[in-house]
């Protein structure tokens, strides 16, 4: 557990969505690299397209506070430890999921302006469906850490999100929902968003469905920390950081 030493980490993991990342990385860096207390995780989890080959050619023009993670244990793709995995390396006293597909826009704004006033827990959204902004959640660090991160039990894909923020919920952490535009992530579908997931004959709704029965058993049985059912294992890794001061 990294000591929270910087205000807001911005927590991303890629797989199979270079393509996608390709297209915010350059606007998302330059907002991290304008503000000295922000840091950007990105965690490369089993990427098997050009990601890595693409990040390391950047680290050059890179601020030194985005940090690259490369995961090498083969694990496949897994949503919760994906997203556990990018939090549990960010040092920030907040933490806010940013999926790769999605820019920061007025969110370090929007931040700093609820958690200065007590928020612990904030949903980032725009209210339309399927806009692609629905994961952008926002925990405070040792909330997050109180719950357990996402919950590794579940399913691939599916529903992690709206459980993290159910179980903070009952937890007795209110959720708190500030708007974001509903520009700031790239279109998907959701065959993309399982197109990495081990093969089941599922589709993202068996996932989704699944996965919100866990939830709504778990809170009825009062199991808010997924701490106990996570592995948390310690991933082999790389670890790189952008180049500038």
């Amino acid at each position: 557990m990294q000591p929270p030493d910087t205000e807001s980490s911005f927590c991303t993991t890629c797989a199979g969505r270079a393509h996608q990342l390709k297209k915010t990385l350059e606007v998302n860096a330059q907002m991290i690299a304008a503000d000295p207390a922000l840091e950007w995780v990105i965690v490369n989890f089993g990427s098997k397209d050009d990601l890595h080959d693409y990040m390391m050619a950047q680290l050059s023009s890179l601020s030194h506070r985005i940090v690259y993670v490369r995961e090498l244990s083969g694990r496949p793709w897994h949503s919760s430890v994906a997203k556990n995995t990018a939090h549990r390396l960010a040092s920030g006293r907040i933490l806010m999921n940013l999926d790769c597909d999605n820019f920061i826009g007025d969110a370090v704004e929007t931040i700093r302006l609820y958690f200065n006033n007590g928020c612990r827990a904030l949903h980032l959204g725009s209210g339309a469906s399927r806009d692609g902004t629905g994961g952008r959640i926002v925990l405070a660090h040792e909330l997050f850490y109180e719950l357990g991160g996402y919950d590794e039990t579940f399913y691939p894909m599916g529903y992690q999100d709206f459980d993290l923020l159910e179980r903070a919920s009952a937890f007795g952490a209110p959720i708190l929902k500030a708007p974001c535009l509903g520009t700031l992530a790239l279109p998907n579908n959701k065959q993309d968003s399982i197109a990495n997931c081990k093969k089941d004959g599922m589709v993202w709704e068996d996932y989704n469905r699944r996965n919100m029965m866990l939830s709504l058993k778990n809170i009825a049985g009062s199991k808010l920390s997924a701490r106990e059912r996570n592995a948390w294992i310690e991933i082999t890794r790389e670890t790189y950081r952008g180049e500038q001061q």
